[in-house]
């Protein structure tokens, strides 16, 4: 289905993931790499609310935060997350605030009461960083990212 209905996209990346016990760069370094990358996108804003507030921060309360500027939001997640979704902090009300958006990935079964994208690739954060594939980076911070992968 066709996904013009939005107007702005807001890129929010997180302190921390909640399920992983570390990550490689900090959150000041993807915050720095994503303004960046959409740096020329009139309707991309990169958005620091949870790498501010340095802890890591559910779903919710980001949610809640957006909702102070806009009306409709939806939130976009990978089919990975679908089989656990109910777990998420505060979910019956999170689902009552936002639409979802779920992106394929391995094959897994999107209900169809969900707006869905379809990607050939595999986009998941762990294998783009295993494979980091300098050609599918923007060309401004291409040199950096790959550095501080293979560093």
């Amino acid at each position: 289905s066709s996904l013009d209905f939005i107007d702005e996209v807001v890129i929010m990346p997180a302190y921390t993931n909640p399920f992983k016990s570390s990550t490689k760069a900090s959150g000041d370094q993807r915050l720095d790499w994503l303004k960046k990358v959409f740096a020329n996108f009139k309707s991309v804003e990169v958005d620091s609310f949870e790498i501010k507030k340095g802890v890591a921060t559910p779903t919710i309360e980001s949610v809640e935060y957006l909702r102070k500027k806009y009306k409709n939001i939806y939130l976009t997640i990978g089919a990975d997350n679908l089989a656990k979704l109910h777990l998420w902090h505060d979910f019956e009300r999170l689902q009552k605030l936002v639409k979802f958006i779920v992106i394929s990935r391995d094959d897994i079964e999107i209900p169809k009461d969900f707006f869905t994208i379809k990607l050939d690739e595999n986009a998941s954060s762990t294998s783009l960083r295993e494979d980091i594939d300098k050609n599918k980076l923007p060309a401004t911070i291409s040199d950096e990212i790959v550095e501080f992968y293979n560093s």
